[in-house]
């Protein structure tokens, strides 16, 4: 799942770790991406959950339904 600026509810309903999440948005080693990424690049392997802090910028990311189809495979993308 991707998620464009403002997506906290994604996160939520995602599943992301409301823990992990807090502590990536406040910069804490025990964030999703070890505080690294802010309150602007969230990514949660765990769940699969990627965050775009551009507005509009998620639309190239439906590709990967694209990629998915053309693989074969029985994935679903979400933008």
């Amino acid at each position: 799942m991707f998620g464009s600026h403002r997506s906290m509810h994604l996160a939520i309903a995602k599943g992301v770790n409301m823990r992990r999440l807090v502590a990536e948005t406040l910069g804490g080693k025990t964030g999703t991406n070890k505080g690294k990424g802010g309150h602007m690049h969230w990514f949660d392997p765990i769940v699969n959950f990627w965050r775009v802090p551009i507005v509009g910028a998620v639309w190239p990311h439906a590709g990967a339904a694209l990629a998915f189809k053309m693989k074969g495979k029985d994935n679903v993308a979400v933008v």
